[in-house]
């Protein structure tokens, strides 16, 4: 059952990212911007590649291949689509912070930053608390899904509801 709920994540994540990321830049309108990838469409697929190589990663681990039992090719596979995912994430958030200079709502933009670095943040912090014999604990596993609830809440929800009021003329949380 939690696997299928841990596959379900990243396949959510892989269609909405692309498009939170799509909508970031049409929400900020900042035409003189300089993308690091070219444009917003390849930033968006940049996007997608990073949750596919974070998946990876994360699914090999959380699917109970124990660290100290995996052969050297795998561990060298999920360090690098792992790293790789964390680049992707790094490049993006260079990106998009450059691009929301001069926005309006400054404080907002740059939470959706800061909780993007959750993610990789809680995957790392599960991985160094899993026991090399029994795995992750109910406890570890229970955090984790919490922790990930609520940056989901953050980064979904809250930003759904600030780039509606903009798109809107609404007033919320600026």
């Amino acid at each position: 059952m939690l696997t299928r709920w841990r596959v379900h994540r990243h396949s959510d994540w892989l269609v909405t990212l692309p498009l939170l990321v799509l909508k970031l830049y049409a929400v900020m309108n900042n035409p003189t911007h300089d993308f690091l990838f070219g444009n917003a469409d390849l930033s968006a697929f940049a996007a997608m590649i990073m949750v596919l190589l974070g998946a990876v990663a994360r699914l090999t681990l959380d699917w109970g291949l124990a660290w100290t039992q995996m052969r050297t090719w795998q561990r060298v596979w999920v360090l690098v689509c792992y790293l790789a995912s964390v680049v992707l994430l790094v490049v993006l958030l260079v990106d998009l912070g450059s691009a929301h200079s001069g926005s309006s709502t400054p404080a907002i933009v740059a939470s959706f930053f800061a909780i993007w670095v959750g993610y990789p943040l809680v995957a790392i912090g599960s991985f160094i608390t899993r026991s090399p014999t029994d795995g992750e604990s109910e406890a570890v596993a229970v955090f984790k899904d919490v922790s990930y609830a609520l940056l989901d809440t953050w980064s979904k929800a809250v930003f759904s509801w600030w780039a509606a009021s903009l798109c809107f003329g609404i007033r919320f949380l600026g």
